[in-house]
């Protein structure tokens, strides 16, 4: 049982050394998109909404995304998404699926998706959603970073763990 064991660890961590440096890399990319859209939306912090091709202060931001977000379909037959404006530096739109609720993506160097009630998907609700994603980027990130240290850690205990011989192999040769 232990030698089989054994053989188990050794076979899952050849394995997860294949797939840790690609993940590693994956969340770093994140990490640093994440930090640019950190460090564009507090360059804009104070930028008017630009909705369409205008430039509007937020409370008459709510009043043309209205009129853009009614242009738009309830539903769609394959998705679509469907660009609304820029806010804080970060594009966002409106992602619509044949049968999930739509969504809301905020698009920097990284993307961000929240899904919006069937029922509320007015103006309010969009800034609302875009206004949350990009509140949660110095979260996001933070939780990225601390996946990136569990995979990077990962990564050198199974480096440390490949090609250890089977500890028990005394024991065993003395019992057979």
């Amino acid at each position: 049982v232990l030698k089989k064991h054994h053989a188990d660890e050794q076979y899952v961590a050849r394995k997860r050394l294949k797939e840790l440096p690609a993940d590693i890399a994956r969340l770093e990319a994140r990490r640093d998109a994440l930090s640019a859209d950190i460090a564009t939306a507090q360059a804009h912090a104070h930028d008017t909404v630009t909705i369409g091709e205008h430039r509007y202060a937020r409370e008459k931001a709510l009043d043309a995304l209205g009129e853009q977000l009614h242009a738009i379909p309830a539903s769609v037959i394959e998705a679509r998404s469907y660009p609304l404006g820029v806010t804080r530096g970060l594009t966002f739109s409106l992602d619509l699926h044949p049968h999930d609720a739509p969504a809301v993506r905020v698009q920097g160097a990284a993307t961000r998706f929240l899904e919006l009630s069937r029922e509320h998907r007015g103006p309010r609700a969009v800034l609302n959603a875009v206004d949350r994603m990009i509140g949660s980027d110095d979260a996001e990130r933070e939780r990225t970073q601390r996946d990136l240290a569990l995979a990077q850690g990962q990564l050198r205990d199974y480096q440390a763990r490949i090609g250890r011989g089977f500890a028990q192999g005394a024991y065993l040769e003395e019992l057979t």
